[in-house]
């Protein structure tokens, strides 16, 4: 999976920089204040990847392995997977599969700093769409 993700998206070594705190802020991870949605890219069974690709994915693997990558669909995903699982380690793949990374962290986030502050209406906002998209789809 994050094989074919560094292929389609052809990132540089920019991807194995270490976060800054800037991408760790609502403002960056929920542009305009709204839930992210979860791209419906879907990775190649099979990829065939040139070198560096491949050892790209290698470093990606040895810095940010953990068991939320398999439900990344973009580099950000990629990148902000491991500081959601250090914070969350229990959401369901149900849950991973349907909601943006960067959208559950936020709500990690909000959920840290407490219930007080003109935040808490974008915490209800978001506890609601996880809701929403953590439901069984109506046949």
């Amino acid at each position: 999976m994050v094989a074919g993700l560094l292929l389609a998206s052809r990132t540089g070594e920019d991807l194995l920089k270490p976060l800054e705190p800037e991408e760790l802020m609502l403002e960056r991870l929920l542009p305009g204040g709204r839930p992210r949605a979860k791209s419906s890219w879907e990775p190649p069974l099979f990829p065939l990847l040139p070198r560096p690709v491949l050892e790209q994915t290698q470093s990606v693997l040895a810095r940010w392995d953990n068991p939320y990558l398999p439900f990344a669909r973009e580099v950000e995903e990629l990148r902000l997977s491991r500081v959601l699982y250090e914070r969350r380690p229990d959401l369901p793949g149900r849950v991973l599969s349907r909601v943006h990374v960067a959208t559950l962290l936020a709500l990690e986030l909000l959920r840290a700093a407490g219930e007080g502050g003109d935040r808490h209406g974008l915490r209800r906002l978001l506890e609601a769409y996880v809701a929403q998209a953590t439901e069984e789809p109506a046949i």
